[in-house]
């Protein structure tokens, strides 16, 4: 619904432009001239009024808009003073308004309007009542399709876009004046922008848009079965006209309609925007929480949430008794906080910045009980968005002791009193009290002389009984952690 402009842009113009005839607008719509744009060159159409019969109050031309593109309407020459008005608009068949001149200051040469419109037909009405007999009026019609475009009309999910991955769109939004002449959405009428995009494989797909200084972008994201994925999502936009990212999100394979409207649903003038999104598949990331695996790292995003909490979970089951150790890494794009539990341990509100954060926890799960993994943000406004990577490691066990790859094996005292001992300062010194026998402690590293325990204490070779890691739970370690 391309939108009440009243858009100063420099156009560069073809020299060899085309010409319509003079006094070539015609009073009906039935009978208006038509004027082909197909990009290739610009077409001059130029008119006069007759007279002040209210039957030569507008003249009208057909447009024959041959790809999806920017149609632009430039006044050449346009006989007005400070008290005049002059109303040009794009519409179609049914009256729906494109584009339109509400008031053109005469001190300016380069008055023009836009409208992003899909291939078709549609018409260009020229109003006179401000101009008074036998003056003309010349205007250049162009069609620039050397890039990407919104197409009107797309104000619903059935009427979206349909719009290719990593590839720059250019768009832009109503402004209010033109309101009532679109379809209500949700008992409001303002101008929304649907575009539909596909994935074929699970994966990471981003926004990035830039918007013009001071404009703030919402941005809305449903799936063809119509699941509302997340409302209004409202980040900190590019006031320097970059591209900036504005969500990130991890996806299923399949179809997704995208609606970018304005935080403020009456504009008395219309904001140019652009977008891409792209996509990168990831086999392991947040959609698959709750068939979370050991042994991966996966991705995920929180966004910024205006009704409720976003939060991501993972959740498995293991079917023995295991020790678990979990990684946590977190970075936003701005200063915030994010709770983190594991297993129902709080980790109390954690500062995140543009550097990676990471939090390393461990717990003992017993056989089919479930571990969790939560991450949430708080509800808030302008908040940066969250990337996170989790992964947690299952350790089996062997006898009473988790095995892990720096395992070496287990010993047992043999001696009624072992002495064991430390390392301090190049020398080997006695570390406490002598054990029992038939203690057991788990082995990291063998020497000549001494076995080095877990704890970094020493024991002699000779006075204990050794066992190595049996394959079978090397194995499992392995199989658990789905490692080669």
């Amino acid at each position: 619904m391309k939108k009440v402009v009243l858009l100063f842009s420099f156009i560069v113009i073809w020299c060899s432009g085309l010409n319509v005839n003079a006094n070539s607008g015609q009073e009906e719509i039935e009978d208006a001239e038509v004027v082909i744009l197909d990009g290739s060159k610009s077409v001059k159409v130029e008119s006069e009024r007759l007279d002040y019969d209210k039957n030569d109050d507008a003249d009208f031309y057909q447009l024959n808009v041959t790809k999806a593109g920017k149609v632009t309407i430039k006044i050449d020459s346009m006989p007005l003073n400070e008290f005049s008005d002059v109303d040009i608009s794009i519409i179609d068949k049914d009256d729906q308004v494109y584009a339109n001149f509400t008031s053109v200051d005469p001190e300016l040469s380069n008055n023009s309007i836009h409208a992003y419109l899909k291939k078709g037909t549609y018409f260009m009405q020229v109003n006179l009542d401000n101009i008074f007999p036998e003056d003309k009026y010349e205007l250049m019609l162009s069609l620039n399709s050397d890039g990407l475009y919104e197409g009107e009309v797309n104000n619903s999910k059935s009427s979206a876009n349909p719009i290719e991955l990593n590839n720059i769109y250019q768009a832009s939004l109503m402004a209010d004046t033109l309101s009532s002449a679109f379809i209500e959405y949700d008992d409001e009428s303002f101008d929304r922008d649907f575009y539909r995009f596909e994935i074929n494989k699970d994966g990471r797909v981003q926004l990035d848009s830039a918007v013009m200084p001071d404009n703030q972008l919402k941005f809305s994201l449903w799936n063809t079965s119509g699941k509302n994925i997340w409302s209004e999502i409202r980040t900190k936009g590019a006031n320097d006209g970059k591209m900036g990212v504005q969500f990130v999100e991890y996806l299923k394979k399949g179809t997704y309609i995208v609606c970018i409207q304005h935080e403020e649903t009456e504009l008395d003038y219309e904001v140019p925007y652009r977008f891409k999104i792209t996509h990168s598949p990831v086999a392991y990331s947040e959609i698959n929480g709750d068939n979370y695996s050991f042994g991966k790292a996966y991705e995920g995003t929180l966004l910024e949430e205006n009704t409720h909490t976003d939060q991501d979970t993972y959740t498995i089951k293991p079917k023995e008794k295991l020790y678990i150790t979990t990684k946590v890494k977190l970075k936003s794009t701005a200063s915030t906080k994010v709770s983190l539990k594991i297993n129902g341990s709080s980790s109390g509100k954690i500062a995140v910045s543009n550097k990676w954060t990471e939090i390393s926890k461990a717990a003992v799960i017993a056989a089919k009980d479930a571990y969790t993994i939560q991450l949430s943000k708080e509800i808030g406004y302008l908040n940066p968005v969250i990337a996170y990577n989790v992964s947690s490691i299952a350790h089996p066990y062997w006898g009473k002791f988790y095995y892990a790859p720096n395992m070496l094996g287990k010993m047992k005292t043999k001696l009624t009193k072992t002495q064991f001992y430390r390392e301090k300062g190049g020398k080997i010194i006695k570390s406490g009290t002598p054990e029992n026998k038939n203690k057991e402690y788990k082995v990291i590293k063998k020497g000549k002389t001494f076995f080095t325990l877990s704890d970094g204490r020493l024991v002699k070779i000779k006075e204990v009984t050794f066992i190595n890691v049996p394959s079978e739970v090397k194995n499992k370690y392995k199989l658990l952690n789905q490692m080669k």
